[in-house]
């Protein structure tokens, strides 16, 4: 029997300490991940690699951690992070896995990378292999005052350069277009549960 799940962006958000210590927290549905099914398919039952997918979804949250750790090299190939013109060397923190629930929900795993913020770094760009689908970076602000930063971004597209306190160099108009232009790419076509999901980010 499938569970058929939509493909969703991975989420994820960065923060960084006083100390300049980062880790960046990804939100993403770790079993689409682990079966090859990216942004390609709309729906996990799309892909040929379905039934891999529903046997991940029924692993618990050790052996799924396990499945995990024996990807985390191609894993961290996937992940590209330049802190000014410095590559970044995320490690492997944390996976944070929830039992086996409802097979008919998605289950949203994270994995937390961390690392060192080298000296002088004003800004950073994040990109996603575009194999793993489409992702959004967010950075919560250093402080309350501001508002944080957060981008959608399609087909391995790498960010724009990122203030690292996590403030928006985009003015509320600019960012609104860009969530427009989403809108008619993307959101649109595949109904109100993608604009409900833009309006959450």
């Amino acid at each position: 029997m499938g569970w058929g799940h939509e493909i969703r962006p991975a989420i994820a958000t960065l923060q960084v300490t006083p100390a300049g210590e980062y880790s960046i927290t990804i939100s993403l549905n770790l079993e689409a991940l682990l079966s090859g099914i990216g942004a390609n398919h709309e729906d996990t039952d799309d892909s040929p690699n379905a039934t891999q997918y529903n046997e991940l979804r029924e692993l618990p949250p050790e052996a799924l951690r396990q499945e995990f750790a024996n990807f985390t090299t191609p894993f961290l190939q996937g992940v590209q992070l330049r802190f000014n013109d410095t590559p970044g060397e995320p490690e492997v923190s944390d996976v944070r896995i929830p039992e086996v629930g409802d097979l008919a929900i998605a289950r949203i795993s994270e994995v937390v990378l961390s690392g060192t913020v080298p000296l002088g770094t004003t800004h950073f760009v994040w990109q996603w292999q575009d194999t793993f689908g489409s992702s959004v970076i967010r950075v919560l602000p250093i402080t309350g005052d501001e508002e944080g930063y957060s981008a959608w971004l399609q087909n391995g597209t790498p960010s724009d350069p990122v203030p690292l306190e996590g403030v928006d160099p985009r003015s509320r108009l600019e960012r609104f277009w860009d969530y427009v232009k989403i809108g008619f790419e993307h959101i649109l076509p595949e109904g109100l549960d993608h604009i409900l999901f833009v309006l959450g980010i």
